[in-house]
């Protein structure tokens, strides 16, 4: 080993630096070995090959095992993994738009991405249920057509069978686990989009019995399945007009508190709102709450972006305002039965609709049509003693009814009327620009990024006509 030792100011020889170089450079630049084109590869023995039940596979401790889960040589498997993977990405913005606001804590692992990682079954039910959406969205509707596909199907039976494997377990943790409740969820939800409400129904109702035996909701901790159970709960309760399965008896089961931050400040308890409408308490408050809820959601998009909702706001949001809502007695055709539906009709589009993707609300148009009939002719008679809020709260029912109606044929005739009944009412209030009518709806509830550009188009279309 050399050591070069310089105590002056010279600059060293040419040897001397030579020999500098050489160390410096030592196992650098070094660049890739030329490939030997006269070696002959040795052909690979058939016994060097490790047979799949000799080879070692790691295995998540997070991962419930099964031994049907085996994937064989099929084409059909080429594009799992990407297929897969990017419905992991588009998942949080297609399935629930405000899900990116939330911060959700780090050890919760009972998201999409997760529970796709961890579970067999609910793996094999995801892809059938993308395929099953995709069906839908380019309008096929029957069952029958939804599972034609052959890895639709394959997938589908995978995946219950799986399921089924588990239910019939001894292991009463992992029959009860988060795994199985979302993989049920995942089986509710694609009945749900094959139109089959009955069976969406039924798996609801298993899930309700999976809760009873851990204890109740108030033994549930992830927030985030919480959110999909409360969601799809209330949307088939909201399509086909029936009790939720949660919170049905408030004796055992209280409905939750309004959340803390939500609650009216002094200025909205103050100022009556719509004095002349005679609204019931509980209907304000709720009102207010919401309010508040749009005004956090619109500045923490435009004001902060940065910023996230802590994880309990969605579900506590969801369960004090939906629930109650949905058990608020009201008199037909009453003012406050059209705030309620006015406010049920909002919440659904805001909490329960997919992005690009109007899921039905059958109920809705042959409740809400006469009520905000009745409403609008009332302020006609009374003009005198309705303000201008009156015209402009018919404003906000009509656009959101506009953007709740599913666009199906059978409601065509309910929608023309809506754009009919939002062009005369524009006319009325002198509405001639979006941003005027943007300011009319925040006033009372609008969230920019659910119904900014939706709005903004069904005010296009109704200046056209």
């Amino acid at each position: 080993m050399h050591f070069i030792i310089s105590t002056d100011n010279k600059k060293p020889d040419r040897s001397t630096r030579r020999l500098i170089r050489s160390h410096v450079m030592q196992g650098i630049n070094k660049g890739r070995p030329r490939y030997d084109r006269r070696k002959k590869p040795n052909p690979i023995q058939q016994d060097q090959i490790p047979s799949p039940q000799s080879a070692e596979v790691y295995q998540d401790p997070n991962i419930i095992p099964s031994t049907k889960l085996i994937v064989a040589p099929d084409p059909s498997f080429a594009q799992f993994a990407v297929q897969v993977d990017s419905l992991a990405k588009l998942s949080m913005q297609m399935f629930f738009p405000l899900g990116f606001l939330i911060e959700f804590d780090y050890r919760d692992k009972s998201w999409f991405h997760d529970s796709i990682r961890s579970d067999a079954a609910y793996l094999h039910l995801t892809v059938s249920a993308s395929e099953v959406f995709m069906g839908s969205v380019h309008g096929r509707q029957h069952s029958d057509e939804l599972l034609s596909n052959r890895r639709t199907m394959l997938h589908f039976t995978k995946g219950v069978q799986i399921l089924r494997e588990r239910l019939t377990g001894v292991d009463l943790q992992t029959k009860i686990s988060d795994l199985t409740v979302r993989t049920v969820l995942m089986l509710a939800m694609t009945a749900h989009l094959m139109g089959e409400s009955e069976v969406a129904q039924k798996h609801m109702e298993g899930i309700r019995t999976i809760m009873d035996l851990r204890g109740g909701l108030r033994f549930f901790e992830s927030q985030k399945i919480l959110i999909e159970l409360f969601r799809w709960d209330l949307g088939l309760a909201l399509q086909n007009n029936t009790t939720p399965i949660f919170f049905r008896d408030t004796f055992l089961e209280p409905l939750t508190p309004f959340p803390t931050i939500f609650n009216p400040t002094p200025n909205q308890t103050n100022n009556p709102f719509l004095p002349h409408l005679n609204l019931d308490p509980t209907l304000k408050t709720t009102f207010h709450v919401l309010q508040n809820f749009c005004t956090l959601i619109n500045t923490s998009i435009t004001e902060n972006p940065q910023r996230r909702l802590t994880p309990d706001i969605i579900p506590s949001t969801l369960s004090s305002v939906m629930y109650r809502l949905l058990q608020m007695p009201c008199p037909p055709n009453s003012n406050n039965e059209t705030f309620r539906l006015g406010l049920l009709t909002f919440c659904h589009h805001t909490f329960l609709q997919w992005q690009d993707k109007t899921l039905p609300f059958v109920f809705f148009p042959a409740s809400y049509q006469p009520c905000l009939l009745s409403f609008m002719e009332q302020y006609q008679h009374h003009l005198d003693d309705a303000g201008e809020d009156s015209s402009e709260l018919i404003l906000w029912l009509l656009m959101v009814g506009i953007l709740a109606l599913p666009p199906l044929p059978a409601f065509q005739g309910t929608d023309l009327w809506l754009r009919g009944c939002l062009r005369e009412w524009l006319e009325k209030v002198g509405i001639r620009t979006w941003e005027e009518l943007r300011g009319i709806m925040k006033r009372f509830l609008w969230v920019d990024l659910m119904h900014g550009l939706a709005g903004e188009g069904v005010f296009g279309d109704v200046l056209k006509v």
